[in-house]
């Protein structure tokens, strides 16, 4: 990201987002509340990219979130493995309204802000992304660049999210009533408002 050729292209367009490929390790202990074993994970991270292709390799790591493949599912996972450091490799087609991977981007008053009503867990980085594709953003892939999910605790907000995905099986249960319910709601309306007043770029 600090190279002079990525920041210039930063530089010169403000509607170019980057996509850093982010990538997961399993807990080096088994998570329990009030114990993360962060001294034992933190030392598992790797630092370069010969030691996360080298982890992939061994199924040590893996892309993140396999449980969500629209999360992260266009992100070129694959081809990373042999871009150069500070390459940039368009991602040519966005194959999920889910797609919410980590970017960086130029701040500017164009952007797109995290919507309000999304906040603590559930769809506040997915919205954003929908919105800037709408606003025509261009997402391409950064060589060499990677991040790790560091293993944790599920949030208390998690914990609120998932009590609803547990209760809406049942017919008798008002969706509404759990944070899950009340946040896909917000969706549906996002959604609807987007595709009515955001001109398609």
């Amino acid at each position: 990201l600090q190279s002079n050729s990525v920041r210039q292209q930063l530089a010169d367009d403000s509607q170019l987002a980057l996509v850093v490929p982010a990538f997961q390790i399993p807990s080096q202990c088994r998570i329990n509340e009030g114990h993360e074993c962060r001294t034992a994970n933190i030392a598992h991270i790797p630092r370069t990219k010969e030691d996360m292709v080298f982890m992939v390799n061994h199924q040590q790591a893996s892309a993140f979130d396999p449980t969500n493949k629209g999360g992260h599912g266009s992100t070129r996972y694959g081809d990373w493995n042999s871009m150069d450091e500070g390459s940039i490799m368009t991602i040519p087609c966005v194959t999920s309204n889910r797609y919410e991977p980590y970017l960086a981007f130029r701040f500017c008053e164009d952007l797109p802000p995290f919507q309000d009503h999304f906040t603590g867990y559930g769809k506040n980085k997915m919205t954003q992304i929908m919105h800037m594709r709408r606003n025509g953003y261009l997402f391409k892939q950064l060589g060499g660049s990677f991040l790790v999910h560091y293993p944790h605790m599920d949030s208390k907000s998690r914990k609120e999210w998932n009590v609803g995905k547990q209760r809406d099986k049942k017919t008798d249960v008002e969706l509404l009533t759990f944070k899950r319910g009340r946040v896909d709601k917000v969706f549906a309306e996002f959604r609807c408002w987007l595709e009515n007043e955001i001109r398609d770029d």
